[in-house]
């Protein structure tokens, strides 16, 4: 069996599983306590024997700890367990739930389904329950309709970047991280000319290459970008071709190829693990996979840097939300699974398992030592950007169609500007509908 197989093996168990941080994270501060066993919200009521059901995009060995701890505290209440990986097919699984009024009592909200769930008030409002002040304002502001209903619970958040392997820099004669785009593709060059893979990305999804230089070229400049986008007031062609221009660079130049097509992301974290790429272009989920494949491996996140030294730009956003389907016949005991994600040891927990960074109020989140600098000038420093968390209407048929035509980039059937004239022309299509 080869190095590559032994190694992705231990890259989709990793992930799947979870593993004992051996730290609460609490600071002491807000997160609320768990109830008493059987306990309702309000204390004191024993809650009736129930099931809840859940669809997750959380696989279940993910959500394990969380499950297990929920069900010590409320041992009367079961959870039918519903697993859809992300991202197309779970909001697929989910949207036709929603429209088939078949949806779980518990789901996850995607960023892509945020405003139509929202727009067609699917989810139960918790702006009123105790267990939301451990929301930070971001999370709060992004799940909050313009009625006022919060329509999820999001208490964690994630950030993209580019994992590097220091010593494979150090092979090639590269003493630092290069701190511009041309230093990157310069450096990017010099591994190809050594015969070692130079860069991966998940062109599966929206490459987060992409929408970190998107952050980095329009949202830095206008805040606004997106509002005025979707008021008509700006194009996809204004912000978008820039960023996918220097995404083609890098296909015409052989650091992106058409072989990236057939691979999956825990396929691209193997071979980095295993040594034989460079840099890898992924998410802060990545970091305790990679050091648990390989213990010695030396790596750390950056940023996507621009034409200016030293500007910098990640993808990232506040997490998936859990959000409670407003019809549910199970509004107590799905109440009381959100009040105990909200303590201390359902924090605790959930990244215990998810391996996602834990932003709820009053909570010190165990941040991995190579995810230390994104935490900081990136994640707090709010240098992070997702463009369908910002997109008001058509968000998941826009980033589908968007992945289709970087991938026809890439096998050079489109150019940028004509990526970003199909972007314009389906926003366009998808509001005569």
């Amino acid at each position: 069996m080869s190095m590559l197989i032994i190694v992705l093996s231990m890259v989709m168990l990793v992930a799947a599983c979870s593993s004992n941080s051996g730290n609460n994270g609490n600071n002491g501060s807000s997160p609320a306590e768990t109830k008493k066993p059987g306990e309702s919200e309000e204390g004191g009521v024993e809650l009736a024997p129930t099931t809840i059901s859940f669809l997750s995009w959380n696989s279940e060995q993910q959500m394990k700890p969380v499950l297990d701890g929920f069900k010590a505290q409320y041992p009367q209440i079961k959870i039918d367990f519903q697993h859809s990986p992300p991202v197309q097919e779970y909001n697929s699984k989910l949207q036709t739930m929603l429209l088939t009024d078949s949806a779980t009592d518990v789901f996850i909200v995607s960023s892509e389904m945020r405003r139509q769930i929202m727009n067609e008030g699917y989810a139960m409002d918790l702006k009123d329950q105790p267990f939301t002040k451990v929301l930070p304002p971001p999370a709060l502001k992004i799940n909050t309709d313009l009625d006022g209903n919060l329509i999820a619970f999001s208490q964690s958040s994630w950030i993209a970047g580019v994992y590097y392997n220091k010593a494979l820099f150090k092979q090639v004669g590269i003493e630092e991280y290069p701190d511009s785009w041309e230093k990157f593709v310069s450096a990017a060059l010099k591994f190809k000319e050594a015969g070692i893979t130079p860069f991966y990305v998940n062109v599966q999804d929206l490459p987060s290459v992409l929408t970190g230089l998107v952050g980095l070229e329009t949202i830095q400049q206008d805040s606004d970008y997106d509002k005025k986008l979707f008021a008509g007031e700006k194009r996809f062609a204004d912000g978008w071709v820039k960023p996918l221009q220097k995404v083609n660079e890098l296909v015409e130049k052989g650091i992106i190829t058409k072989d990236t097509l057939g691979l999956q992301e825990d396929q691209m974290a193997a071979e980095f693990i295993a040594g034989s790429v460079a840099m890898f272009a992924s998410g802060s989920w990545q970091a305790s996979a990679i050091e648990a494949g390989n213990p010695e491996l030396e790596f750390e996140m950056k940023p996507y840097y621009g034409d200016e030294p030293g500007s910098y730009y990640y993808a990232g956003n506040i997490n998936t939300g859990f959000a409670i389907n407003a019809k549910t016949k199970n509004k107590e005991a799905a109440l009381a699974f959100f009040n105990y994600l909200s303590t201390s040891e359902g924090l605790q927990k959930f990244e215990e398992g998810t391996k996602t960074i834990v932003t709820a109020e009053g909570y010190k989140p165990d941040v991995h030592p190579a995810l230390a600098e994104a935490y900081e000038k990136g994640l707090i420093a709010g240098k992070i950007y997702l463009p369908m968390a910002y997109w008001q209407r058509h968000a998941e048929a826009i980033r589908a169609h968007t992945v289709a035509s970087v991938q026809n980039m890439i096998f050079g059937k489109l150019t940028p500007e004509q990526v970003a004239e199909e972007m314009d022309a389906k926003l366009a299509e998808l509001d005569k509908k």
